[in-house]
């Protein structure tokens, strides 16, 4: 398994050392140090090589608009020819598919938040939904190399959507063997005809776009739950409170309306003639 990331801040770096590649582009050899934390055991320690050697590159990111950074990069892809710094820079930048990769995983097929309650169904429940996950996948990389596209031009939230609107179509035509191979071509050529935008460049920040509702976590049962009142929570007041609540007027600062006093004392003497009847 080869290694490919961005040079740690901390992490000391001389281009004079090791052997030269290129421009900005070096083999250098990092040496095992004593073992520090404990994320590692001894014995894990030990098993370790005494030394890995690695590539150290440094690109530049140029996009119009933006200023010149540079990065420096290291992988153990050693051969120069076979990979070269460009190409290393692009499959860097790379990286964020990592991050649509896992959203697809939790969020369209609905493994954010796992049902199951006891921990031998939880581990089926994620087995089932990595089973469904992989068979929609190759169902993608089938449609794509039947159109001559690119696997990454198809969306996952796209044929999962497609799928559950062709689902009654594939059902109602189980008998009929010749409908459902054209129903296979049609879904095909639906899917592939609806392909990603080509966005180099784009930017992916981290950030949510809907704003979570201001409640408390239901940390205990329904049932035994309290909330108290808190001046941060927009909550209105129950009509107890209401009810209770000592009402008062400052006639200095909130004179009375006269129309609403009218009002109030004709409704009044109408409630009291209502009694008398």
């Amino acid at each position: 398994m080869d290694v490919h990331m961005r040079l740690h801040q901390f992490r000391k770096l001389d281009w004079r050392a090791g052997r030269r590649l290129g421009k900005r582009d070096r083999v250098v050899r990092w040496s095992k140090g004593p073992l520090q934390g404990k994320l590692w055991t001894r014995a894990q320690w030990e098993e370790l090589p005494d030394h890995l050697d690695v590539r150290v590159v440094e690109i530049r990111v140029e996009v119009a608009g933006f200023r010149t950074q540079t990065l420096v990069l290291v992988t153990t892809l050693l051969d120069a020819a076979q990979c070269s710094a460009a190409e290393l820079g692009r499959l860097y930048f790379r990286r964020w598919a990592v991050e649509l990769f896992f959203r697809d995983i939790k969020q369209t097929p609905g493994m954010g938040v796992l049902r199951c309650q006891t921990p031998g169904m939880v581990d089926k429940e994620i087995v089932m939904h990595a089973l469904a996950y992989n068979l929609i996948r190759a169902l993608m990389q089938d449609i794509a190399q039947s159109h001559d596209l690119p696997a990454g031009r198809l969306s996952f939230k796209g044929t999962v959507d497609a799928l559950r609107q062709w689902q009654g179509l594939f059902e109602g035509s189980q008998d009929h063997p010749r409908r459902v191979r054209q129903l296979r071509q049609m879904f095909h050529e639906t899917v592939a005809g609806d392909p990603l935008l080509v966005r180099p460049d784009r930017s992916e920040p981290r950030a949510v776009k809907r704003r979570p509702k201001n409640f408390r976590l239901l940390t205990k049962p329904r049932a035994q739950m309290v909330v108290e009142r808190c001046r941060k929570q927009s909550q209105k007041p129950s009509n107890k409170a209401l009810n209770q609540a000592p009402f008062r007027t400052d006639h200095k600062t909130n004179p009375p309306d006269p129309d609403h006093a009218r009002f109030s004392d004709l409704s009044s003497s109408r409630k009291c003639q209502r009694i008398v009847q």
